[in-house]
């Protein structure tokens, strides 16, 4: 019976051990895989306190009022400006990062919010049918408070937000979002989480 009973814990010793070197494993694959693919940013700033970012209203595609961050999913919220060409080149690489990851993940969401003035809607109208991103890009932040949350310094800025709300990274300028490095760092945060 003794016996038999150390053999049991014997296991289950062995099975913790297994159970935590598997995570060693993948919490160092995940910091090569964010290490490499912060490199490709201008500038990131890891958010290390992870405050939860406060429920904002937002005005979207349809005019329809949008609440932020959307509970339970990784979002990517970009700021943007009719008046900046690196915003603009920065929609296009976003909206290809949206059309791969509505194909194979809905576990995430990626939208552009406008933080022009009321006057340069119509050319904001303009860019938008342009490149055709209504989608991503027909968001409208009119009070302002995500621009006061978020306090870019420049734009584009970008911040990455997790599934339950914290906000984990905001990225200053602008992105090679398709690339694989980054496409792998954003659908590897879905499996682990971020310390």
């Amino acid at each position: 019976m003794i016996r038999n009973n150390l053999l049991y814990i014997g296991i289950f010793c062995v099975l913790i051990v297994a159970s935590f070197m598997t995570w060693v494993k993948h919490q160092v694959a995940y910091d090569h895989i964010r290490h490499t693919a912060m490199a490709k940013f201008t500038l990131v700033e890891k958010i290390t306190n992870k405050p939860f970012m406060p429920t904002i209203e937002i005005a979207g595609p349809k005019g329809e009022i949008v609440l932020l961050p959307e509970k339970g999913k990784f979002m990517l919220i970009n700021l943007w400006s009719v008046k900046c060409k690196e915003c603009i080149s920065n929609l296009n690489a976003l909206k290809n990062l949206r059309y791969i990851f509505l194909r194979n993940n809905k576990n995430w969401k990626i939208i552009s919010v406008c933080i022009d003035k009321p006057e340069d809607l119509e050319q904001v109208s303009r860019i938008i049918k342009k490149y055709n991103i209504s989608e991503l890009a027909e968001y409208y932040d009119a009070d302002k408070t995500l621009r006061k949350l978020i306090a870019p310094q420049t734009i584009p800025v970008t911040i990455i937000v997790s599934d339950d709300g914290r906000i984990l990274y905001k990225i200053h300028g602008k992105a090679p979002w398709i690339d694989p490095d980054i496409t792998t760092f954003l659908l590897t945060m879905l499996h682990v989480k971020d310390k």
